[in-house]
C-alpha cells in the first residue's frame, strides 16, 4: 500500500508568501542599514552549509500506527554581523530542504530570516534590543511538532515575530548587583488553507520580565543569586501564565572543583499543561570539575516540573582549535523550549536566546520569544560531537539520540542521526 500523509492533495506551499515577506523585510531594512553603517565599525560575513541524516520512528507524528523513515536535510545560510562600540546588528538567513525516503510527499523547504539589533545605551548598565523573525513552521494537525526541525507539508504556517525589550545591570556595592529585563513581543501566524482547521494557534502577544539580585564579583568563591520571573501570553485563545522564583548558590571549594544548589517554585496556568503536575517546588544539586587544563565536566540532578531532571556535559580540548564534547539531558520541557534549540544555527545561545559573543554584553535571561503551543513533554537527549573553530572557519560534526513524549497528546518520537556543518568568516 502506498504511504501517504494526511491531506497531501491539499498542499499549499508558502514559498511565494515567504519570498514576498523577505523582499519586504529587505526593502524596509535597507534605509536602516545605511543609517547604522557609520556606527558599526566592523562587518563580518559568514556563509555556512550543513547536512544532516536522521532516522525517526514516527514520521507522521501519529499517536498510533506509527511509521518510520530516513530524512536527509541540506541547509545553506549566511550571517552578517556589524559590530561597533555600543551597537551590534545581526542579520541571518537559512534555507533547509528535507528529503524523505518513504514519505516523499513530506519533502519541503524551510526558510528562516532573523534580524537583531542590540544597543548599549549606558555603558555596562542599560541595553536595548529589537528583533524580527520570519520563518516557516511545520505543525501536525494534533499541534505536535517534530523532535527535530523537518518539513511536514500537511500544515505549513508562516510565522512573523517582532519583539523589543530592555535589560539593565547595576552594582549596589562592591559585593552585590541587581539585574532585570522586560520584553514585549507580538507573533502573527499566516495559516494555509488546507480545507479544515490546521491546528495552528491564533496571533498572540507575549510579555515577560525578570528581576534578580546577587553577587557581583566573578572571582569570589561564593556566588549567589535570588531571582523571580513571569511570562504572560494572551490573545486568540492562547492564554498562558507562568511565574517562578529561585535561589542559586555556588561555592568554589578548589580551583578544580565547585558545587552548586538551586531551589525554587514554579506556577503554571495554561489549558494544555497539567498545572498540578508541573507546578510546585523544585531543586537540584550540581558540580563542576576541571581536573586538567583540557578536560572539564559539569553535572546536575534534581526534580522539577513534577519529574526527574538532570544534565551532564563533558568537554575535552584536543588542541588550540579542536574540542570533543558529550552532553546528556533528561527532563521536562515546553514546546517553546524545543524551538529554542534552532537558535544556535543563527548565532544565538539556545539556553538564553542571547547573541553569542556579542561584544561582551551580559547574556539575556529569556528564551526565544516564539511560543507556538503551550504543551509540555518528557525529553531525553544524548549528543557527542567534534568542534573545530579557527579565526576564519568553523566545523562541527555530531551524533545524537533524542526521545520525546508529549503529555497531553499521547504521541512520542525517537530520533537518531548525525549532522555536520561548515562556516567561513569573510
Amino acid at each position: 500500500m502506498e504511504k501517504t500523509a494526511t491531506n497531501r492533495s491539499c498542499r499549499r506551499p508558502t514559498h511565494r508568501i515567504l519570498a514576498r515577506s523577505f523582499m519586504a523585510l529587505g526593502a524596509a531594512a535597507a534605509p536602516f542599514l545605511l543609517e547604522i553603517q557609520a556606527n558599526a565599525q566592523e562587518w563580518t560575513f559568514e556563509p555556512s552549509v550543513s547536512v544532516r541524516e536522521v532516522f525517526t520512528d514516527n514520521a507522521l507524528l501519529t499517536s498510533e500506527n506509527e511509521e518510520s523513515d530516513f530524512i536527509t536535510t541540506l541547509t545553506v545560510g549566511w550571517d552578517l554581523v556589524g559590530e561597533g562600540d555600543r551597537l551590534q546588528i545581526d542579520l541571518s538567513a537559512l534555507v533547509s530542504y528535507d528529503k524523505y525516503i518513504e514519505f516523499e510527499e513530506l519533502d519541503g523547504f524551510r526558510p528562516e530570516f532573523l534580524a537583531v539589533a542590540e544597543f548599549e545605551a549606558i555603558e555596562n548598565t542599560l541595553f536595548f534590543d529589537v528583533r524580527g523573525r520570519v520563518f516557516d513552521r511545520n505543525i501536525s494537525r494534533s499541534t505536535a511538532t517534530p523532535a527535530v526541525d523537518r518539513s511536514i507539508d500537511t500544515n505549513r504556517t508562516l510565522v512573523t515575530d517582532f519583539s523589543g525589550g530592555l535589560r539593565f545591570l547595576q552594582d549596589l556595592n562592591s559585593q552585590v548587583a541587581v539585574n532585570g529585563q522586560l520584553q514585549v513581543a507580538t507573533t502573527a501566524f499566516n495559516k494555509p488553507d488546507v480545507g479544515d482547521d490546521t491546528g495552528a494557534p491564533d496571533n498572540e502577544q507575549d510579555v515577560q520580565g525578570r528581576l534578580g539580585i546577587g553577587s557581583s564579583r566573578p572571582d569570589a568563591r561564593l556566588q549567589w543569586e535570588a531571582s523571580g520571573q513571569f511570562r504572560e501570553e494572551f490573545g486568540g485563545g492562547s492564554d498562558f501564565s507562568y511565574q517562578s522564583g529561585q535561589l542559586r548558590v555556588e561555592y568554589q571549594f578548589l580551583r578544580q572543583f565547585a558545587a552548586f544548589l538551586v531551589g525554587g517554585y514554579d506556577e503554571f496556568d495554561a489549558a494544555d499543561i497539567n498545572e498540578d503536575e508541573r507546578s510546585g517546588g523544585f531543586g537540584l544539586f550540581g558540580v563542576r570539575v576541571q581536573p586538567g587544563p583540557r578536560l572539564s565536566f559539569e553535572g546536575s540532578v534534581g526534580y522539577r516540573y513534577g519529574d526527574l531532571s538532570g544534565e551532564a556535559s563533558l568537554n575535552y580540548q584536543v588542541g588550540a582549535f579542536t574540542s570533543i564534547n558529550a552532553i546528556y539531558t533528561e527532563g521536562v520541557g515546553t514546546q517553546q523550549q524545543e524551538f529554542n534549540r534552532g537558535l544556535n544555527d543563527l548565532g544565538f545561545d539556545e539556553e538564553t536566546g542571547a547573541l553569542v559573543d556579542a561584544l561582551g554584553l551580559p547574556p539575556a535571561v529569556f528564551d526565544d520569544d516564539i511560543s507556538l503551543i503551550d504543551r509540555s513533554s518528557k525529553n531525553s537527549r544524548l549528543s557527542v560531537g567534534v568542534i573545530r573553530e579557527t579565526p576564519r572557519t568553523g566545523f562541527t560534526a555530531n551524533g545524537f539520540y533524542l526521545k520525546r513524549k508529549f503529555d497531553s497528546l499521547g504521541q512520542d518520537e525517537t530520533v537518531a542521526g548525525v549532522d555536520a556543518s561548515f562556516r567561513y568568516s569573510a
